[in-house]
C-alpha cells in the first residue's frame, strides 16, 4: 500500500488517517467549487466504506463555507451520483469513494453539471487551485445550506 496520497486530474485518493484527512479533502473540495459557477447546488455521495461519514460531513461543511448549498445522498453508487447531480439541476458533485482499492482508502470522485467525471482539463484547474490553495470563502451572510436529497434511486432506477 502506497502512503502517499494519489492527487490528479481524476481525482483524490489516500489511506484515510494516514495521507487523507478531513482538511484535505475539504481543501480539494474547495478547489473543485472554485471551477464552478453557483448555478445549483453541490451533490455529495458516498460509498459504505465506515470512513465516508467523516469525510462526508467535513467536505459538507467546507462547500457550504464557500456559498454553495449541498444536497447530501449519504450512501449511493457512483452513477447514482451523476444522475442525481442532472436531476437536482446541480452545478457539480462529489462520490466520496475509492472504489476498488482496500478498506483503509478512500477518495474523491467530481462531477460536473452534466453528471459527468469531470474532464482532464477540468480536473487540471481543480488541481492547480489545491496546489495553489485557491478557495473562495463566502461571509458570514452568504453561507451555505445543507439538506438530504430524500429520493435517491427512483430516476436511475
Amino acid at each position: 500500500m502506497s502512503t502517499e496520497t494519489i492527487i490528479s486530474v481524476s481525482g483524490l485518493r489516500g489511506i484515510v488517517g494516514v495521507s487523507l484527512d478531513p482538511i484535505l479533502a475539504i481543501r480539494y473540495a474547495a478547489a473543485f467549487v472554485a471551477t464552478l459557477d453557483k448555478s445549483g447546488p453541490i451533490v455529495v455521495s458516498r460509498d459504505g466504506r465506515n470512513s465516508g461519514v467523516i469525510l462526508a460531513q467535513a467536505i459538507q461543511s467546507g462547500i457550504a463555507a464557500t456559498g454553495f448549498d449541498v444536497q447530501y445522498a449519504d450512501v449511493a453508487a457512483t452513477p447514482t451520483t451523476g444522475v442525481l447531480v442532472r436531476q437536482l439541476g446541480a452545478a457539480g458533485g462529489i462520490q466520496i469513494s475509492a472504489s476498488h482499492n482496500p478498506a483503509p482508502y478512500n477518495g474523491m470522485k467530481l462531477f460536473g453539471a452534466n453528471g459527468r467525471v469531470i474532464t482532464a482539463v477540468e480536473g487540471q484547474v481543480v488541481l492547480d487551485n489545491y496546489n495553489s490553495q485557491v478557495a473562495l470563502w463566502a461571509d458570514h451572510e452568504n453561507l451555505g445550506e445543507i439538506s438530504d436529497v430524500e429520493d435517491t434511486t427512483s430516476d436511475h432506477l
